[in-house]
């Protein structure tokens, strides 16, 4: 069984002996990349991955950087997330795009006629973002 991209990232902060409080979907712990005595890094489990946050102030990048992960390793599936609309083909999604239902506003209904005349011609549709 493949570890969740949730307790890959609490593993790897608690091998570099980090503090990490986990309670469910959340957790915090010593951020690795500053000098950490009060836990400042908010690690929250969402639906395909999940989301990283230093309360201090440090970048994402150097947060990961500082524990040799990458930014695919906050998903579940570094291939990304794969959704399907109704009569369309499956779309695999990246990770620049959001993961979950889209804004009701937002919501891609009205495009849904562009999918299925672009799937209809054989058009290979690389991503769909809102």
């Amino acid at each position: 069984m493949t570890a969740t991209a949730y307790d890959r990232l609490l593993d790897r902060l608690r091998d570099e002996g980090k503090k990490v409080r986990a309670n469910g979907t959340k957790a915090t712990a010593q951020c690795p990349a500053h000098d950490d005595r009060n836990p400042s890094l908010a690690v929250t489990r969402i639906e395909c991955g999940i989301l990283v946050y230093c309360h201090a102030g440090c970048h994402l990048d150097d947060i990961l950087a500082s524990i040799e992960l990458r930014k695919s390793d906050l998903y579940d599936n570094a291939q990304g997330y794969s959704y399907q609309y109704a009569d369309v083909r499956p779309l695999l999604g990246r990770h620049r795009q959001r993961c979950g239902r889209p804004h009701r506003s937002r919501a891609l209904g009205w495009r849904l006629h562009a999918l299925r005349a672009a799937t209809h011609h054989g058009r290979r549709i690389r991503g769909v973002t809102w």
